[in-house]
């Protein structure tokens, strides 16, 4: 996996040979502390709800940058909201717009499964 930030993210999958790539999302960045961090839960997160690589990398970018928007780490983190607020304004239509909702729903089932 290859972060790229506001740019994206590449993941090469061993097992088709294909390379995936995933726009990235435009914000306001304040600190990246913990943005790798915070893509890599998400990548994990993807993996274990076997959801698609595109949609794993879709959620991951959201996540990396909503971190991306606050102050050093721990506590601000990327909050689910302000993940959910990146995927749907980054969702105008097109292959862009399915990646981002099926990230969201991603997104919605992680949160249901931590309840």
């Amino acid at each position: 996996c290859v972060k790229l930030g506001a740019a994206g993210a590449l993941l090469a999958d061993r097992s088709t040979g294909r390379v995936h790539r995933v726009s990235g999302y435009q914000v306001d960045v304040a600190d990246t502390v913990g943005c790798g961090d915070s893509f890599a839960a998400a990548i994990v997160m993807g993996y274990i709800n076997k959801s698609s690589i595109d949609a794993t990398l879709a959620l991951a970018n959201a996540v990396g940058a909503a971190t991306a928007m606050g102050r050093g780490a721990g506590r601000n983190v990327a909050t689910a909201a302000k993940v959910e607020q990146i995927l749907l304004k980054g969702s105008a239509s097109g292959t862009a717009a399915l990646v981002s909702k099926q990230a969201l729903e991603l997104l919605n089932a992680s949160l249901a499964c931590a309840k």
